[in-house]
């Protein structure tokens, strides 16, 4: 009996233990197996979605920063022939500031940015006022100064002369000091003259002094300078006429 009791305990034994190898057996054998291939014409793989591209913020359209030019190149022209002109220097108020203009007529001005009191002039010629505001223009005509004046003063005093005289032109700003400025210079007691002045209107001031008395304005006059032509003016010192002006 105890043969039997220990036979059947073996057979149940065995046979519990090899239900458990062909378990372990059958797990090993599907971790070996490799994924199977989609047949052709079966569904594709599923792919991972492709990443979201964010778009840059959006910006404005690009900033222009103006800045200076640096040199700006101004073309001197006669207004004869359009002809260049050498020698022409850019004024501010009375100092010269650039130039003179190469042959070619080109005059560089430092910078592009115009002031109020600029100027271009050559002896020879009539100044021109470049404008006050926006950019520099590319060229500038001048008018020759080609009128001339002659100026004599008659007076009984033989001690009478001229000590000062002023022609200041009209409808044009001009400063003590401009190089420019229109001057008559005596040639005699009573005679004064002036050349190579630009043509147009001027107020002619004209100031004698005599034999023990201070130096008196005589009357304004009002003339007007032609080009190439010499205007001769005669005033008289010895009637003082109200309506007299001290410049």
């Amino acid at each position: 009996m105890r043969g039997r009791s220990l036979l059947t305990v073996l057979l149940v034994l065995f046979l519990f233990g090899s239900g458990l190898l062909g378990l372990a057996w059958l797990r090993t054998g599907e971790a070996l197996t490799p994924p199977a291939v989609p047949r052709t014409g079966s569904a594709p793989l599923a792919r991972p979605p492709a990443p979201e591209l964010i778009a840059p913020p959006a910006q404005g359209p690009p900033q222009v920063v103006e800045r200076p030019s640096g040199v700006h190149r101004l073309l001197c022209l006669s207004a004869v022939d359009r002809s260049p002109l050498a020698g022409v220097s850019l004024y501010q108020e009375t100092e010269a500031v650039a130039g003179p203009s190469a042959q070619d007529g080109v005059l560089e001005v430092p910078g592009s940015a115009p002031s109020p009191q600029l100027w271009i002039w050559a002896p020879g010629w009539g100044p021109a006022r470049l404008p006050g505001s926006g950019p520099l223009p590319a060229e500038v005509v001048l008018e020759p100064a080609t009128a001339g004046i002659q100026l004599r003063v008659t007076s009984t005093d033989p001690a009478a002369r001229i000590t000062r005289t002023r022609l200041i032109p009209l409808g044009t700003p001009l400063q003590e000091g401009q190089p420019w400025a229109p001057r008559l210079s005596t040639d005699g007691a009573l005679s004064a003259r002036g050349s190579l002045l630009p043509a147009g209107s001027y107020h002619l001031y004209v100031w004698v002094v005599g034999a023990q008395r201070a130096p008196r304005a005589l009357p304004r006059q009002e003339i007007e300078l032609e080009p190439g032509r010499t205007l001769t003016v005669e005033l008289t010192a010895d009637a003082q006429r109200e309506g007299d002006q001290d410049g």
